[in-house]
């Protein structure tokens, strides 16, 4: 009997409390009932929104699906941190959809006694009791509890001013790449081995279009086989230094046509996959959904005779319903692609930031 009291007690203690996952911005700390929260990450990759309101920070793509950013400074009218600066994300669902709140840190998750629940005070800033349900009084601060129905609001949400951004890189990637710098030489020739001509010779979309692509493929290396031939025909001292640069120059083409071809067989594999692309694509025919990621990476690793980068990606996305949600799905996936195939960082910045411009100018004349 003392034990089913017992358990009735700590049931009551449990109705009597609020749990709340704590985080801080600009100095305040805030609290969300635990039971809306969905997840909290460290995002990466914000894509920023042309035209947005400025406490839209972007979108980015939590596990397949698309998540609309929100700046808690700029929702709160605190002053702005750099881009490039770390911050968590708190995410939560509302009317079906997803929403994550970008904070500058992430505390614990406190029960607090309900009784200790007050409405916030009249001295609070008057944004932070437009967005808030009420307050807890800790014994060193006041925690402030949103709303996020209030903070969701279209009215609370367009009168924030725009402004422009940038597309977010997270400091602790650049980090890790800074440590991994000395390693990335040994990691990119394991990858060339397992990875080499077999996967190329065969790409997912249809084993049929190999041969498609191993043509493509030479047309490059038909262009590198002249370099090396002036050193055996004249081995004289004075055209020592250009043929020492060109075998150096032709690996490092080599490379990035393999990474291509493997790139080009990891994206149309995304493609399959992801329902919004695989959307915009339905109407063409693998045949030319190939040859436009050939084109397209091609010119991503800038190997010769591909166009530039901007035409390329304008010829594969711009298809017949083209639309904001195509372009994130379109630009997580590349990113992804890169890193998987461990491209160098200025690479993957050059052609992401390509990438940005284009949508934002193509979004910005429809």
């Amino acid at each position: 009997m003392s034990d089913i009291a017992l358990a009735d007690s700590r049931e009551l203690a449990m109705i009597d409390e609020e749990q709340l996952v704590t985080m801080m911005v600009d100095g305040q700390a805030f609290g969300i009932p635990i039971l809306m929260v969905q997840d909290i990450v460290e995002p990466d990759q914000i894509t920023p929104v042309p035209l947005a309101p400025g406490a839209i920070a972007g979108v980015l793509n939590l596990r397949g699906r698309i998540v609309t950013v929100i700046d808690m400074r700029e929702l709160l009218g605190s002053r702005a941190v750099d881009d490039n600066e770390k911050q968590m994300s708190v995410t939560v669902e509302h009317k079906g959809d997803l929403y994550t709140f970008l904070v500058d840190s992430i505390g614990d998750v406190r029960s607090l006694p309900r009784k200790s629940f007050d409405k916030p005070p009249a001295t609070l800033d008057e944004n932070l009791r437009r967005l808030c349900s009420g307050v807890f009084r800790l014994e060193d601060d006041l925690l402030v509890v949103l709303d996020v129905e209030r903070m969701l609001e279209e009215e609370t949400i367009m009168k924030t001013p725009r402004r422009t951004r940038k597309r977010r890189k997270v400091v602790v990637e650049e980090k890790v790449a800074n440590q991994n710098e000395g390693d990335d030489e040994a990691e990119e020739a394991s990858v060339k081995k397992p990875k080499g001509t077999p996967k190329a010779s065969s790409v997912k979309k249809e084993a049929s279009k190999s041969a498609k692509k191993s043509t493509l493929k030479s047309k490059p290396e038909t262009k590198a086989k002249p370099a090396p031939k002036p050193a055996a025909s004249k081995p004289e001292p004075a055209p020592a230094a250009p043929v020492s640069s060109g075998p150096a120059a032709s690996g490092v083409n080599a490379d990035h046509e393999q990474k291509a071809m493997l790139a080009v067989e990891k994206f149309a594999a995304r493609v399959d996959s992801d329902p919004i692309l695989n959307d915009l694509f339905k109407d063409l025919n693998d045949a030319k959904l190939l040859d436009l990621l050939v084109n397209l990476f091609n010119a991503a690793y800038g190997n010769p005779g591909a166009p530039l980068l901007e035409s390329a990606y304008l010829a594969f996305i711009k298809q017949p319903g083209l639309g904001d949600d195509h372009f994130m799905s379109a630009g997580t996936n590349m990113h992804a692609t890169l890193m998987d195939l461990q491209t160098e960082t200025e690479i993957v910045d050059r052609i992401m930031s390509v990438i940005d411009e284009t949508r934002i100018k193509v979004l910005d004349v429809s």
